[in-house]
């Protein structure tokens, strides 16, 4: 077991993925586990959501890469896990709006949207039959 968590997380934005991260540190410390929010870069000097503030999760500003402690990150943030040499690295997949299958098959949803508007506007469309 780690001696310290840390959760990384978007400071300042109210989406369900925070607040699961938010709900997380809040859990492991009522089981009596050292964890700790870190805002992601970027995010750092957002204010916090105050919607949240409900919940046990202190903030640390940055995480400290040592054998025993453990960092984990959202899918979102999974490229900031390459730099942690020393903790344990963890990813936590919280959107299905970011798992591959899903993102693919929108994307293609968009793309017939925009291949029926297009033609649309340049009369693709075979002819009826029945009409001159």
């Amino acid at each position: 077991m780690s001696s310290t968590y840390y959760v990384l997380y978007p400071r300042g934005v109210r989406t369900g993925g925070p607040e699961a991260l938010h709900q997380l540190v809040h859990t492991m410390r009522g089981m009596g586990l050292d964890a700790y929010l870190v805002p992601t870069p970027g995010t750092e000097h957002s204010e916090r959501v105050q919607e949240y503030r409900r919940y046990s999760a202190p903030e640390r500003p940055e995480i400290l890469d040592e054998a025993g402690a453990a960092v984990i990150a959202p899918e979102v943030s999974w490229d900031l896990l390459k730099d942690v040499r020393h903790a344990t690295r963890y990813l936590w997949w919280l959107s299905i709006d970011s798992a591959g299958p899903f993102k693919a098959q929108r994307q293609l949803e968009r793309w017939e949207r925009k291949s029926i508007s297009y033609r649309g506007r340049l009369n693709l469309d075979p002819p009826i039959r029945g009409r001159s």
